[in-house]
């Protein structure tokens, strides 16, 4: 490794003696006592009513090289937990992890959570999984969080085995971008896709550092904890190849701008940005279409009226003028409102209003948890974002719910293979394919834009072209144009930020 020193991040009161001899301990043969076994002597009320024989597992016992493998674990683990948006649940990739360290890993992961540095699970709900991460890719082994208040400190090391480790994750993730996602994305949007993506991402940088600078010491005065999160997304802009860092089970790829905060974009070097308003509510317009059997053309017609209505308290009347009888009398009303309201972007605006006590992106999380991600299909009481979106849209509800059901497993199932999605649940079958639709739409447009070669990649549903010296430049219009003709395709026809 060219560098003979690095900055790594610890747990601030780790106490590594202590970490050692439960390490040990757990690696070593031993018995522990089974209470819930019958008791051999019911006299006895301090005898152990069992006794479990743990076998030796296999991992290192030099103490030298514990300490540097817990040094490198516990930077992963910090870095993890602390390059996302808002601090909480994160993924381990087992994979990594065992090639770097060897399987001990495990076994120091769970000393770890008995020593209190780290939690199993989404951190709010003991070992439970967090409300979205049923679809993510494979590669994760399960999901951590950090203790609340956990405190952190950076160190310099030049030790050669910590150096090593992080050589090794390097390369780790180099496999796996050759070997795992440049198949997925290539079978997903074509062998050159990957290439013209991650060309364009790395053109994008830092345009205004001072603006930048003074926005994070901003959000540091707010929140200090953040300070980790943004140096890795300073790391990641300023690095000059990006790359697509991975893609999950919908299709939707993620790099480091997905996990940057939007008030970011603004110190950039974006050319364009173009956003699809309400565009995830308005994904499931294609759903409402297609329960109908209304073919992309008509609901193409259906959806182009929306944008000529004013008013919405006559809908349906004004509809009437635009779309044929035969149409419209295959809708409910709260059908086409929902129609209506999402297609103008009106959605999230009408639902911030009926909850001011919330933030907008507070607003969407309950919206996503209660209604398009829920894990059921019945509404609580105490959900409160989706007993008024039941009352408000009840067949838009009702038809959420039916992609909820075992008994309709039969047409899931359908639907689901024609596309090569896979899940577990019905549960989980909506927010993949509403999530696949989106990422089908999008890589529709990008793959159009290099077709033109244009530089441009995207987040999630907003495309973004960088400044460049080139003079092979796309207007705004122009980029608004080719995402109309793709959304045309399935039927639908947004309105754009």
């Amino acid at each position: 490794m060219a560098r003979n020193s690095v900055s790594i991040y610890q747990f601030a009161d780790f106490n590594f003696d202590e970490f050692l001899k439960q390490f040990l301990f757990e690696i070593s043969e031993h018995t522990t006592e089974d209470w819930s076994q019958p008791q051999t002597n019911p006299d006895d009320t301090l005898s152990p009513c069992g006794i479990i024989y743990h076998k030796a597992k296999r991992g290192v016992k030099k103490p030298d090289i514990i300490r540097c493998k817990i040094q490198y674990l516990q930077h992963l683990v910090i870095r993890r937990a602390h390059s996302k948006k808002d601090l909480g649940a994160f993924h381990l990739s087992s994979q990594i992890l065992r090639a770097v360290i060897g399987d001990e890993y495990k076994t120091m992961l769970s000393v770890l959570i008995r020593m209190g540095h780290l939690v199993h699970g989404d951190g709010k709900n003991g070992n439970s999984v967090g409300e979205y991460y049923y679809y993510q890719v494979g590669m994760y082994s399960t999901i951590y969080s950090l203790p609340e208040n956990i405190g952190f400190e950076k160190v310099t090391t030049s030790n050669a085995r910590v150096l090593k480790y992080l050589q090794k994750e390097c390369e780790q993730i180099q496999l796996y971008r050759q070997n795992v996602l440049q198949p997925l994305i290539s079978n997903r949007f074509g062998p050159d896709f990957q290439k013209q993506y991650e060309i364009s991402l790395s053109k994008i940088h830092i345009a205004n550092k001072q603006g930048f600078q003074a926005f994070v010491e901003q959000r540091l005065e707010e929140k200090p904890e953040g300070r980790l999160y943004y140096e890795y997304i300073r790391e990641g802009l300023e690095e000059k190849q990006k790359h697509i860092q991975k893609i999950d089970a919908a299709g939707r790829i993620y790099h480091i701008l997905t996990n940057a905060k939007r008030e970011v974009k603004q110190y950039l070097n974006i050319a364009i940005s173009a956003d699809c308003k309400n565009s995830h509510p308005m994904l499931f317009n294609f759903f409402i279409f297609r329960s109908h059997g209304i073919n992309y053309e008509d609901a193409y017609q259906i959806s182009l009226a929306m944008h000529s209505i004013e008013n919405a308290s006559q809908l349906r009347k004004s509809l009437s003028k635009l779309v044929a009888s035969n149409l419209l009398d295959l809708f409910k009303y709260d059908e086409l409102k929902y129609i209506y309201e999402t297609s103008t972007g009106q959605f999230w605006d009408n639902i911030v209003k009926k909850f001011p006590e919330y933030d907008r992106a507070q607003v969407k999380e309950k919206m996503f948890a209660e209604v398009f991600y829920s894990k059921t299909h019945q509404v609580k009481g105490y959900q409160i974002f989706g007993r008024k979106f039941q009352k408000q849209f009840p067949n838009v509800m009702r038809l959420i719910k039916a992609w909820k059901k075992e008994e309709n497993r039969a047409w899931i199932d359908a639907y689901m293979s024609k596309r090569n999605l896979s899940y577990n649940k019905p549960e989980a079958a909506l927010s993949i394919a509403m999530m696949n639709l989106e990422a089908r739409i999008f890589g529709e447009v990008l793959k159009r834009m290099y077709s033109k070669r244009w530089r441009a990649f995207h987040i999630h549903d907003c495309i973004i072209v960088p400044q460049t010296t080139s003079k092979n430049q796309p207007t705004r219009d122009e980029v608004i144009s080719i995402m109309k003709d793709v959304y045309k395709v399935c039927g639908l026809l947004p309105t754009f930020d």
